[in-house]
């Protein structure tokens, strides 16, 4: 892994009531309006209405999508996906979720106040209480834990064993990632990552990622991978604590991110210009492998690595793409 040269700043974040006056902040990134679509999606491309988020379980092969209202669920077969492929099920929700993740007990979502378990083979619905009336994301960091980030700078992490930790001090919590028992928050009004450290129950090695921070994800290696579309990058930091290693040029707006544990391959979506692109990480630097045309506005990706197929939602309406990995 060879480290930039750049100096990695540490925020110094405020924890009063009206952070955002404490704090210098930045608008929160959002995805780049795409263009109309020059060539044909690659792979098949299954019906859907707008896509708000799209997960995959390489476990079960499974592939869910948000409807981009929130209000329900829809599940698939992540094998052998045809034109013709339909739901298994779709699943209204009680309210509104803000983000979907697949966990050890079956697909979680975030709700105002509240976790939703979902077991994808019957559609059956767990209801948890938490304090987060406005969620905006969530994650599985082990078999007995999940969090949620909110809308007011908090990390809600609940336990299997009824346990509930609030860990407050950033601005906003967009998106969250996990490995190893590790749990890293972003927040886009500060263009920022944290460590939650959740045996002190306190946010730990704050750092700036660039301008416009959007989405993190983990790889099998610990490296947090984190998307900027507002300067065109693909963020890297790696350590304990994490420190920034590279800062790759990607144009046209990328903003959703997802890794092939089996391939060493992050893809990322530039939604600007309606493409996925793949890039290997074997060296510590991306190196560009592959390039497919999408569906229009694909602002959120997943992968079910054992499966070898990346799917792609459109945010447009567009459908649910699903493309080989070879």
């Amino acid at each position: 892994m060879v480290a930039t040269s750049a100096v990695v700043l540490l925020l110094a974040v405020g924890c009063s009531s009206s952070k955002t006056g404490s704090v210098a902040t930045t608008e929160p990134a959002t995805p780049a309006s795409a263009t109309a679509v020059s060539q044909p999606p690659a792979g098949v491309v299954v019906p859907s209405g707008p896509i708000k988020q799209v997960v995959a379980d390489s476990g079960t092969h499974t592939v869910a999508t948000l409807a981009a209202d929130g209000r329900g669920v829809s599940i698939y077969p992540s094998i052998g996906m045809t034109a013709q492929t339909q739901p298994q099920r779709t699943i209204p929700l009680p309210a509104p979720a803000a983000a979907i993740a697949f966990g050890a007990t079956g697909l979680v979502v975030a709700v105002p106040n509240a976790i939703l378990t979902i077991d994808p083979g019957t559609g059956a619905i767990s209801h948890r209480e938490i304090p987060a009336p406005a969620p905006l994301s969530i994650t599985s960091v082990d078999a007995d834990t999940t969090a949620v980030g909110t809308a007011d700078g908090k990390v809600i992490v609940a336990h299997r064993s009824g346990a509930v930790d609030t860990i407050d001090g950033l601005v906003r919590v967009d998106s969250l990632a996990a490995h190893g028992g590790r749990l890293i928050a972003l927040d886009r009004a500060q263009s920022a990552i944290a460590e939650v450290d959740l045996s002190k129950k306190k946010f730990d090695g704050r750092q700036r990622a660039g301008n416009g921070a959007a989405n993190v994800i983990a790889d099998r290696y610990g490296r947090f991978l984190i998307t900027n579309p507002r300067d065109g990058q693909l963020i890297s930091f790696y350590g304990d604590p994490p420190v920034e290693r590279f800062a790759f040029p990607v144009p046209d707006g990328p903003y959703g991110v997802a890794y092939d544990d089996t391939r060493n391959v992050a893809w990322v979506a530039e939604s600007g210009a309606n493409v996925v692109v793949g890039y290997d990480l074997a060296s510590g630097m991306p190196i560009q492998i592959k390039q497919s045309p999408t569906v229009r506005q694909p602002d959120s990706i997943a992968i079910d690595a054992g499966g070898g197929t990346l799917f792609v939602g459109s945010a447009a309406g567009d459908g649910l793409q699903a493309i080989a990995l070879g």
